[in-house]
Formats: C-alpha cells, structure tokens, sequence
C-alpha cells in the first residue's frame, strides 16, 4: 500500500512539471510561431542618405577647429534642423495631407501589434505622431561625415519608397525656404540702406544744381582764381603806367602824354576795385558765396561717400548671401526595398523559446525549494 502511494506521488509530481514546461515553454513558444508566421505582417524599409552643404569655406583655426570637434559646426547645427523639421508635426501634417497617413497605417490588414489605434484605443494626431517616431521614421547621423541616414518602416515595399522620397522633397522644400528667408533677413537691411543713401546722393546732387542755377556760379574758388588773375593784370599794368608816368614827370613835365597816362590810372584803379568789390564785396560777392558752396560741396561729398559705402555694404551682403546658402545633396537615394527587414521570425521565435525555458527553470527551481521546505 505504501509503495503504490509512493509510485502515485512521483507520478503526480512528473505531470505536475509537465503541465509547468507546458504553460510556460510550450504554450508561448507556439503562439509564438502562430503569431510570426501566420499574423505579422511585413515589415520594408526604405533607406536613404543625404548631406546638407553650404558653399561657405573658412580657415579652421586651432579653436574653430576645436568646436568643429565638439559638435558645434554651423553644418551640423543646419543637420540638426533638417532632422527636426523631418520628425516634426508639419512633416506628418503634409505626409497626411499627401498619403492619408493615418489611413495608411490603419489598415486593417496590419496585425493588431503594429497597427494604428488598436491598442491605445487613441486615434489622434498626437497619438498618430507619436507612432510616427516611434515606428515609422527613424533617423541617423554620423558626425564625423555629416552624413544623415532617414529610415522608413512601411508595409508594403511602395509606401516606404514614396514616403522616402517625398521627405526629401520636403526637406529640399524646407531649406530652399531657410534659404530665401535668410536671404531676405540679410539683404533687406543692406537694401533699404542702399535706397537711403541713393536718395541722399540724388537730394545732394539736385541741391548743388540748384545752388549753382540761384547763384550763377559753378565753382567760387574757380571763379575767385579768375577775378584774381584778372586783378594781378590790372595790378601789372598799374605799375606800368605809374612808372611810365613817373618817368615822364621827371624828364618831360609839360608832356601832353602826362594826362593821358593820369586817367589811364584812373581807370585801372576803377577796375581794379570793381573786380575786388566782386571777390571781396558784402553782397553777391564770390567770398559770400564761399561758405554756402561749401556747404553745398560737403553735402555733395558726404552723400556720394555713404553711397559709395551702402554699395559696398550690399555687395558684401550678396556675397555673405551665397556663403550661407544650404543645399541638400542626395547620396544615396530612396531605394524600393526586396525584401522584408522586420519581423525576424525565426530569430524572434528562438528568442521567445529561450526566454520560457529561462522562466520555466527559475520556477521549476522555486518550486522544488518549496517542497523541500515543505518535507
């Protein structure tokens, strides 16, 4: 009686370790297999690279250099913008707008795992952008190359290539956009100076002709020169007709050529002060006119000289312009995947055996410590 009670326990214990390594071993590893051969579907990435360039080339020195290093370039922080706009809400907004996303990826021919809406129960744009990080797109950059690889999970290999593909058009859409914006950040100021400074230019000039039509004059000093030359003529011959003179008193003083040569003097000394009247006088006088040519000529100058600098200033803002343009060049381009990288069936099936013989030991273990515990 004894030994057939004894031969019933160990017959009780074995099934009982049977149906453990069932439940826990078993039981998994085939729904495994039913799930990842019969219900996932098929998961295809499009890959694609790509390297956002700007014409821009400086000298690196030993600190610029040291940046460059340390992650802080202006190439990259360009790459990390492109990235942003990639996974942001506007890409998703257009890639709606174009494919119906949320559609796309909530058909009902996706398996329950990887399907939109199904198990959150949430079928709103934030769910929708979360799983669009989480499962759609995936981004990698290398920051010694610069070069930045976008991954696109779809379901079919076609809605992975065209979803590829249209990032990329707007990704080239979106730095033509930093392109024209910086473009017109950086001109605009240059521009209204440049208008600015051509009206200036143009007001001076119109002053100065209006100067020159009031007063009759062309240049003061020039016209100063003149009447002066003219004087220093007069002058010379005043002094050959007080020396004739004089010269004739003493030798002939009842010469009728005396008289003569008196009211010739007259009439140079006449001229003489007309002429000085006109450099020097108070009213109309070229002297008078002097500070307000002056004046007139300093605007002038000072007019053309900003001119000159404004046009400077925007051809070097053309220049700044053209260095700080971006451009996106394709490396490698969106490829229409062959085959399907996900799910790995056989890998994902051998991991979920390993795992419940894993679980199953640790409990077979447990179990047999609370028996001897028990005894």
């Amino acid at each position: 009686m004894n030994l057939a009670l004894q031969n019933f326990m160990k017959i009780k214990k074995r099934s009982r370790i049977d149906w453990l390594f069932l439940l826990v071993v078993v039981t998994p590893t085939l729904l495994s297999c039913y799930y990842f051969v019969s219900i996932a579907s098929n998961i295809y990435i499009s890959e694609s690279h790509f390297v956002v360039r700007s014409p821009q080339r400086q000298t690196m020195t030993g600190l610029s250099a040291m940046l460059q290093g340390a992650g802080f370039s202006h190439a990259q922080n360009d790459s990390y913008a492109v990235h942003d706009y990639i996974l942001s809400r506007d890409s998703l907004l257009k890639l709606e707008q174009k494919f119906g996303f949320k559609a796309l990826f909530s058909d009902q021919k996706i398996d329950v795992l990887n399907r939109f809406g199904v198990l959150d129960f949430d079928t709103s744009f934030e769910a929708l952008y979360q799983y669009y990080n989480e499962k759609v797109i995936e981004i990698k950059y290398d920051t010694v190359s610069s070069i930045t690889t976008i991954n696109v999970s779809a379901f079919s290999p076609e809605q992975a290539y065209e979803i590829n593909e249209y990032l990329l058009q707007m990704t080239e859409g979106f730095i033509s956009q930093l392109n024209q914006q910086g473009r017109s950040d950086i001109l605009q100021a240059a521009k209204e100076e440049l208008a600015l400074a051509e009206d200036g230019a143009m007001m001076a000039r119109v002053n100065t002709a209006k100067y020159r039509s009031k007063t009759s004059t062309v240049d003061p000093s020039q016209q100063s020169a003149t009447k002066l030359k003219q004087v220093s003529v007069l002058e010379n011959s005043l002094m050959e007709v007080s020396t004739q003179l004089a010269l004739l008193k003493r030798v002939a003083p009842g010469n009728s050529q005396i008289s003569t040569l008196e009211a010739r003097i007259k009439q140079i000394n006449s001229a003489i002060r007309k002429e000085n009247k006109k450099i020097t006088g108070n009213k109309g006088s070229i002297v008078s006119k002097f500070s307000q040519y002056e004046q007139v000529i300093m605007e002038q100058e000072f007019a053309n000289k900003h001119y000159s600098a404004a046009v400077v200033a925007y051809q070097q803002a053309l220049e700044e312009v053209q260095r700080k343009q971006l451009y996106l060049e394709r490396i490698v381009q969106p490829n229409k995947p062959d085959y399907t990288m996900y799910p790995r069936r056989v890998r994902a099936i051998f991991t979920t055996l390993i795992l419940s013989f894993l679980l199953w030991a640790i409990l077979h273990m447990l179990l047999a410590g609370v028996r001897e515990h028990k005894h």
